[in-house]
């Protein structure tokens, strides 16, 4: 694995808002049963404890390829989280692509790669990953960048470099605000922000 040092990308005037801050339009919910809802100009996701599948908060559009996409999230009760991007939907419904982690664990692989479903892409796991993994903040608001362009895709939190990947493959989709099943997790995103890449 390539380690992350490119300097983050700033958001500017140039970047279309995904999320209008009063409502849920150009959104929907997809696999799960978490509960989705705006409060104070925020997303709230809030897992079911019912839930058997991992929900996500689908935008509508769905042919997101090149592009840099901002959001700002915090834990409200902590729980593993996500933002899926290049998103898919499987025969069953299921939900699968890139996903940019949101991890409250001991480990702590925030804006690390994970194939949802499937496998670590880049983790950071090794101890040159160390300013990456103490980049999050457990009890305050975070903005994490992606950036996809082709077969790179690249990440940063609070503004450190997390992840530099080189991945084929991934095909156009949809940005998706995961609630994981099977723990307690409160989430709020708000400042949800994309600029498509020509």
């Amino acid at each position: 694995m390539k380690i992350a040092q490119d300097p983050e990308p700033i958001a500017d005037h140039t970047f279309v808002s995904l999320f209008d801050g009063k409502t849920l339009n150009g959104w929907h919910t997809t696999t799960g049963s978490a509960k989705y809802s705006v409060v104070d100009g925020c997303i709230l996701g809030e897992t079911d404890p019912k839930m058997k599948q991992n929900s996500f908060l689908a935008t509508d559009k769905k042919d997101y390829f090149n592009f840099i996409f901002v959001c700002d999230f915090k834990w409200v009760e902590h729980g593993n989280s996500g933002v899926i991007f290049r998103g898919q939907t499987n025969k069953n419904g299921g939900v699968y692509g890139p996903q940019a982690e949101m991890d409250d664990s001991v480990r702590v692989w925030s804006a690390g790669i994970y194939n949802e479903g499937f496998e670590w892409k880049y983790s950071l796991s090794r101890e040159d990953h160390e300013t990456a993994r103490k980049a999050v903040k457990l009890d305050d608001w975070n903005r994490m960048t992606i950036l996809c362009n082709g077969d790179t895709i690249k990440t940063w939190l609070n503004g450190v470099p997390v992840s530099d990947l080189e991945w084929k493959g991934t095909k156009p989709g949809f940005f998706g605000l995961q609630i994981h099943a099977g723990m307690k997790c409160k989430v709020l995103w708000k400042n949800i922000q994309v600029k498509e890449l020509k």
